[in-house]
């Protein structure tokens, strides 16, 4: 078993697009995501964002390339 992880820069604000079509693709894929939660006025609001901006790791089997 031949695994390497190699590290995928996309474009700002397209994760989850560019995760969604390395899986298709068959591709297994790691998008560390972190929780962040701001105050606008008086309400608390909650979003999910890459904990590294605008990159991604991937992996694929080298000897099972086609």
């Amino acid at each position: 078993m031949s695994q390497e992880w190699l590290i995928i820069q996309f474009k700002p604000n397209t994760h989850f697009q560019a995760k969604k079509n390395f899986n298709q693709q068959g591709f297994e894929t790691f998008l560390p995501l972190h929780n962040i939660t701001s105050r606008i006025e008086s309400r608390f609001i909650s979003t999910t964002k890459p904990l590294f901006p605008g990159y991604m790791f991937v992996t694929f089997d080298r000897t099972n390339t086609e």
